[in-house]
């Protein structure tokens, strides 16, 4: 029998790895965090500037100022961007960012805060606001547009690759989803909508994103739903249904004191607010398709929620969702519920397609159609097709090819 091997080296390409494990497996003069970006293999990953010469003190980064983790960080992700054609990286911006990041940690050292030791302690958000903040201040004007984009385009990225590979969070932890930069996300293979992420931290109030995150997970993990679905059941349950509570102010996942008596009236508010509210791409108001998937959605996210109420509240640390009854399960009446009101619209528009004996027999002369209806039973011209819209079917019926 073969001895088993196995191997105490990490592997880099999984999240979930310590720093320190894969700085030992970089290439060394990516470590040595001072770089010729006009020298292979730096020129291949920073923007390269033909017509505006850059300042000799720019042709070599040095990332020595920085915290050791802070610069290690720093160097690991412009690696990975190298190293997988992630992106190019332009100096400039990455030395905006090392100017910033210096203030801030000025700023927090002068008031009394304790210092940023990593990059996953430097929000985006507030080094860009602070990046314009001390441009306003040398130049008297806010940066352009695509300065400030430009900037951006590395503070997020930086951070958001930092926080999928180097927090040690699961997939679902974090605030915004992408099978791109996470590979542990479960998905199909060639995935169609592999460049489409999921901004599942943007969605408020907390407690029904943090149930939407607990209800996709289940579903993504065990191939209930795709990645395009998940994508889908996040917005009309994320926006429309948590921009209904919101105006509301429910703060509770039950939504009412007495489910018995106040949920189906909530609800029926609920449909009624959907018919009126604008589409979140065409800012027309939501068809009758869109509309019923958002009622079927929130359906489907309660059903969950009341089978697994009690992994909800263990998960989100949130004992309001044990609250759920049989109620949430029928949110709304039988006939208002989504999959009947489907239903009988399909019905309806089989009964637009279905053509009549008398309809069949404007379509042709007279005498030909009733020798043929005289000699075909009503259930045999059920059976031959007499729904179809065309003359097509009728013609085979009688026999005429």
């Amino acid at each position: 029998m073969p001895e088993l091997v196995i191997s105490s080296s990490p592997d880099p390409d999984q999240p979930g790895v310590p720093l320190e494990a894969v700085w030992k497996q970089m290439p060394p003069e990516w470590r040595t965090l001072r770089w010729p970006i006009t020298s292979p293999p730096f020129r291949d990953v920073f923007v390269q500037s033909p017509k505006r010469q850059l300042a000799d003190d720019i042709l070599v980064l040095d990332l020595h100022a920085f915290p050791e983790r802070v610069g290690r960080e720093v160097a690991w992700y412009v690696w990975r961007s190298w190293r997988d054609g992630y992106r190019k990286v332009h100096p400039l911006m990455l030395i905006f960012w090392a100017e910033t990041a210096t203030e801030w940690q000025h700023r927090r050292r002068s008031a009394g805060q304790p210092l940023a030791a990593s990059v996953l302690d430097m929000p985006p958000q507030e080094i860009e606001r602070l990046r314009a903040e001390m441009f306003y201040r040398r130049y008297g004007r806010l940066p352009l547009l695509p300065t400030s984009r430009h900037f951006a385009y590395l503070a997020r990225p930086l951070f958001r690759t930092a926080d999928i590979w180097l927090s040690g969070k699961a997939w679902w932890e974090h605030d915004a989803w992408s099978l791109v930069h996470d590979p542990r996300i479960p998905r199909r293979d060639r995935e169609p909508r592999l460049e489409q992420g999921l901004p599942i931290g943007s969605y408020s109030p907390i407690w029904l994103r943090e149930g939407m995150r607990y209800w996709l997970r289940t579903v993504l993990t065990y191939q209930i739903l795709t990645w395009g679905s998940v994508k889908s059941y996040a917005v009309h349950l994320g926006y429309y249904l948590g921009g209904f509570v919101t105006r509301r102010g429910i703060t509770s996942p039950a939504l009412v004191d007495n489910p018995e008596r106040q949920l189906r009236g909530l609800m029926l508010d609920y449909l009624d607010e959907l018919k009126t509210r604008p589409s979140t791409q065409t800012k027309r108001l939501l068809s009758p398709t869109s509309y019923m998937t958002a009622q079927a959605v929130a359906s489907h996210f309660y059903r969950f929620a009341y089978d697994h109420r009690f992994d909800l509240a263990e998960t989100t640390g949130d004992e309001r969702w044990t609250l759920l009854t049989p109620h949430h399960t029928r949110l709304w009446p039988e006939e208002l519920a989504p999959g009947r009101r489907q239903r009988r619209s399909r019905q309806q528009a089989e009964n637009l397609t279905y053509i009549s004996d008398a309809d069949l027999s404007r379509m042709a002369p007279a005498s030909s159609w009733s020798a043929c209806l005289a000699t075909r039973p009503a259930t045999s011209r059920s059976a031959a097709g007499w729904s179809a819209p065309t003359g097509w079917a009728t013609r085979s019926a009688c026999g005429s090819g």
